[in-house]
């Protein structure tokens, strides 16, 4: 029992009765949303990355090849896949990328080492086994034009 007196929740409990009844709410909350595949902290961020996605007929995705050698993205870090394909889409979502040469430029230098690099845009399906299959491959930075 003397291992359960020396416990933070026990200690609570016995001086200050109000913190240890919202502990105790927001950890049975916590428990409750997280078996239900919720978000771990709801209280702040509910719905934020729980919320189901849609499916779509097609799907966009980008292709990034450096001196004839397609980008393989499961190669790269969770960091510098997250940093080149975020970077590439949010540049892509202004009207005239090709004007963002800070962008290009930083791409050449991050991904390309200063070699030929074009990117495409890619219109995917997903077959019933879950393979997916390239429907349109649209040329978006030709190498020429960096």
């Amino acid at each position: 029992m003397d291992l359960l007196k020396n416990t933070f929740l026990f200690r609570v409990y016995r001086e200050f009765k109000l913190l240890f009844v919202m502990l105790i709410v927001f950890m049975v909350g916590t428990l409750w949303f997280a078996l239900k595949s919720r978000e771990e902290f709801p209280f702040l961020l509910f719905g934020m990355y729980s919320l189901k996605e849609e499916a779509q007929e097609e799907y966009i995705a980008y292709s990034i090849v450096v001196d004839g050698n397609e980008i393989i993205y499961k190669s790269m870090s969770d960091a510098q896949r997250e940093l080149a394909s975020t970077t590439l889409i949010n540049t892509l979502a202004i009207n005239n990328p090709l004007s963002n040469t800070g962008f290009t430029n930083w791409l050449k230098r991050y991904k390309a080492g200063n070699k030929p690099l074009e990117i495409y845009k890619l219109t995917c399906l997903y077959l019933p086994d879950g393979k997916p299959l390239i429907m349109k491959r649209e040329l978006i930075y030709p190498h020429d034009q960096f």
